[in-house]
């Protein structure tokens, strides 16, 4: 389909808007003002409604103009990004990248990253979740810029290090809270606990489990709670999974109530990474910093919530 306007006269009626009269936007766009008159004239001419009406000395929008400038503001808005996705590309920018996330890694500091990072690019992401080895297989795939991993292959890059803190929590009602006396991590194994499974397709691994005979293997930590939270169970649970929750109690053990590891930050291939990845890294660092501040607050406030 063959338009009657062109990009240049929205351009030209929206830097009338913007700069308040013709004269003025004559002047930022070095242009004569007789040609910012004359394309206004043209838009206004070819669409056969009248767009502008001076008002002392100021140019404004009639009704069914505002209309139109709103929609040619996200015309020229998309016409920006499109261009700067392709300046951004021949700068090593690539139009996508893809995270893999693993289950335990904070959801708050990715979402931070991310926010900060729309604001550096118009790159798109592809986010995956794993589990355990699953995020190993990711790597063997080569196809994720960056992955949150327990261990850095050979070959792999670090650039920093999430710390997770788990915690022992079941139902406020379940038995487990009732015991007449304080449960080890042996007594633990007569109960059912709640585990995630490895994503793997191939090799899969177990990290945590008390080879308890009523182990029950569910897809993600979001999952475990949502049945604990039925009363299902027992699980060590990522602490930021918990922060909302009003009905799991943290479990009073005689050792391992809490359990910290960390997480490291790679770069997914072992080709240097891109613009893009390497821009997401420093996003995500700063959110890490920031979650990290705020870390033992948060788990005491949890601990102590029930005391």
């Amino acid at each position: 389909m063959r338009t009657k306007t062109t990009l240049d006269q929205w351009l030209v009626l929206k830097t009338v808007i913007e700069q308040g009269g013709f004269a003025q936007a004559a002047e930022f766009l070095h242009r004569s003002q007789s040609t910012v008159s004359y394309a206004i004239s043209q838009l206004q001419s070819q669409l056969g409604v009248k767009i502008l009406q001076i008002e002392g000395r100021r140019a404004t929008l009639t009704p069914i103009g505002k209309v139109l400038f709103h929609r040619a503001t996200i015309l020229l808005d998309s016409v920006n990004t499109i261009e700067k996705i392709a300046q951004d590309t021949q700068k090593d920018w690539p139009a996508e990248i893809s995270i893999v996330i693993d289950d335990p890694f904070p959801r708050i500091v990715l979402a931070n990253a991310l926010k900060e990072f729309t604001n550096l690019s118009q790159t798109r992401v592809q986010l995956h979740e794993a589990s355990l080895s699953g995020v190993i297989e990711a790597l063997d795939q080569e196809y994720a810029d960056i992955v949150t991993a327990f261990t850095t292959p050979k070959g792999y890059m670090e650039f920093c290090q999430a710390q997770i803190v788990q915690v022992a929590v079941a139902h406020i009602n379940h038995p487990l809270h009732h015991l007449p006396f304080t449960p080890t991590i042996e007594d633990l194994k007569s109960y059912i606990q709640l585990v995630v499974r490895d994503s793997a397709k191939s090799t899969t691994v177990d990290r945590g489990f008390l080879e308890a005979p009523q182990r029950w293997t569910v897809a993600s930590s979001q999952l475990a709670v949502s049945l604990l939270q039925q009363g299902i169970g027992f699980a060590w649970v990522p602490l930021h999974y918990l922060t909302n929750t009003t009905n799991l109690k943290p479990l009073t053990l005689e050792a391992g109530q809490t359990r910290r590891f960390f997480q490291n930050l790679l770069f997914g291939k072992k080709t240097p990474p891109n613009k893009a990845a390497l821009a997401f890294s420093e996003c995500i660092k700063t959110a890490l910093n920031e979650y990290h501040l705020e870390l033992e607050l948060k788990l005491n406030n949890f601990l102590s919530k029930f005391k």
